[in-house]
């Protein structure tokens, strides 16, 4: 029998001509040093941290997957904009400026976000007032502890001897690992936008591969993401290894779908801590 389930899938791509580091790139901090503490929740299976956007308060999912920020806002104001969500549909969208989007002490200044009414998004997720994306991110360290849910946000290093580090690179901004499954190695985009774990295309050469080798379970899913509410066939299956930089993890959930990329969602780092070291260009987990 088929079941329901919801699972997010907050992808943001730009789909224009402009170029997006650019857009990432914009933007200061107000404060010259900081190293900021503070709680996060995830009711919804994803990071959500109170912040607020030019005074206000919001609660906002942190996003590595998203190539700006977005506000949640009736009207969509500055350069309509086109923008690509995880199910390979799009959606138009404002762009323009933020003039602060502040973490306790420490303000984000005039960085870029789309902005909009999303529809099932914020029907499904209690107070969502948008997402954290790279222009965000990439301008400090993060560190989160997922047992005892808090993060640090600071532009000093925050590395310890017992994190091991996993190499990305960088497409437009967005963090990409390798996953090495039977010997073979394959590129992920690093979406901590998803709830999955391992997420692979419907007509990636992987999903050939594990389909005649795994015991997949097809179900359909209530899935959301930036352009709304989708229902999706999904097969699932338990993987027995994959090897993520050094790192051997086991008994993992993988799921096939209709998606536009290789994904390694936050799912795969619940029993981690989770470092995501820009001054170093390295994700970087241990042991919780």
């Amino acid at each position: 029998m088929m079941k329901h389930k919801f699972a997010f899938f907050i992808y943001l791509m730009i789909m224009s001509a402009c170029s997006v580091t650019k857009l990432q790139k914009a933007g200061t901090t107000n404060l010259d040093s900081f190293r900021v503490e503070a709680p996060f929740t995830m009711e919804s299976d994803l990071i959500e941290i109170k912040a607020k956007v030019n005074g206000e308060t919001r609660y906002m999912i942190f996003d590595t997957g998203a190539d700006l920020s977005l506000i949640t806002q009736d009207k969509a104001t500055g350069k309509i904009t086109e923008v690509e969500g995880a199910g390979n549909k799009s959606i138009k969208l404002g762009r323009d400026k933020v003039h602060s989007i502040n973490i306790g002490e420490l303000a984000f200044e005039n960085t870029y976000a789309v902005n909009g009414k999303l529809q099932g998004v914020e029907q499904k997720m209690k107070n969502f007032g948008g997402i954290i994306g790279q222009p965000i991110i990439a301008k400090a360290n993060w560190l989160f502890d997922f047992n005892e849910k808090v993060f640090i946000v600071s532009n000093q290093s925050l590395d310890q001897a017992d994190f091991e580090s996993i190499n990305i690179t960088r497409e437009n901004g967005r963090p990409y690992a390798t996953v090495t499954v039977e010997g073979t190695k394959y590129k992920a985009i690093l979406d901590m936008g998803s709830t999955s774990t391992l997420s692979i295309p419907d007509n990636h050469p992987l999903a050939e591969i594990l389909l005649q080798k795994l015991a997949f379970t097809k179900t359909k899913d209530q899935v959301f993401t930036i352009t709304g509410l989708s229902e999706v066939t999904k097969q699932s299956a338990t993987l027995p290894a994959l090897q993520l930089a050094n790192h051997h993890m086991t008994n993992l959930d993988v799921t096939i779908l209709k998606s536009s990329q290789l994904r390694i969602g936050l799912n795969m780092f619940k029993n981690y801590d989770l470092l995501i070291d820009n001054d170093q260009q390295a994700y970087k987990i241990r042991k919780n």
